[in-house]
């Protein structure tokens, strides 16, 4: 299942009219009746004005609407599923999120990250930093003008290093809230990441099943840049 994120406004700028729409289709229908808008389930449509009296904001948002869609235990796509009819018999139909497709700042919107201008420019790219990083870069890093691209292409965040990234963030929080850590040394840390802390966010979560809730979420959000649909798209 591909989930499809974005902002839309109307002609004239105004932030209250300004809205998150939430999309999805099924990746097995195929790329034509993919290209086209009729064959799109649109279950949010929510104005900015909404999203922003949200506690956690739309991460929170998303994040609830994705659980009760994919993981509910009760009626989730890829838990117990759905029963439809089709041609007159009952059947169970199954589902799991393999696409979140969005621009740069649907994503920046969505997970928390800092966006195309923080230190990590680039969500999918871990080893890729800004421009200008000032920093003693060695191998593994590049800032995002380099020419190489052999360099870039596989650098990937794989599943172990994005729980790392953001089980040392999840704790510095808890060091922050303690007085273990200085407030300038958690921006600091956040800031170098990328990310902006949200404890009821998509993704810088804790509690019962978080670690296999996030493994969903980051495995869907890592095929945004080689994923043939989101280029269709």
């Amino acid at each position: 299942m591909a989930v499809f994120l974005n902002k839309f406004v109307r002609l004239k700028v105004d932030n209250r009219k300004k809205a998150m729409v939430l999309s999805f289709n099924f990746l097995e229908v195929g790329k034509r009746l993919l290209s086209r808008c009729c064959t799109w389930f649109v279950p949010i449509v929510l104005r900015h004005e909404v999203i922003e009296k949200a506690i956690g904001g739309w991460p929170r948002l998303l994040k609830l609407y994705l659980e009760k869609q994919i993981l509910d235990s009760r009626n989730g796509l890829s838990t117990s599923g759905v029963v439809v009819t089709l041609f007159g018999a009952p059947c169970v139909f199954f589902a799991r999120l393999t696409n979140l497709v969005s621009d740069g700042d649907g994503l920046k919107v969505a997970l928390d990250w800092r966006g195309a201008n923080s230190m990590k420019p680039s969500f999918r790219h871990s080893t890729i930093l800004k421009l200008g990083s000032n920093l003693d870069i060695g191998e593994d890093y590049v800032e995002i003008d380099c020419h190489d691209s052999r360099k870039i292409l596989g650098q990937g965040w794989n599943q172990a290093e994005f729980e790392a990234t953001v089980d040392l963030i999840i704790d510095a929080q808890s060091q922050l809230t303690s007085g273990r850590l200085s407030p300038a040394a958690f921006e600091k840390l956040c800031f170098a990441h990328g990310l902006n802390w949200n404890e009821h966010g998509l993704i810088l979560t804790r509690g019962r099943d978080a670690s296999s809730r996030r493994s969903t979420w980051s495995q869907s959000i890592g095929c945004i840049a080689s994923s043939k649909t989101a280029r269709s798209l």
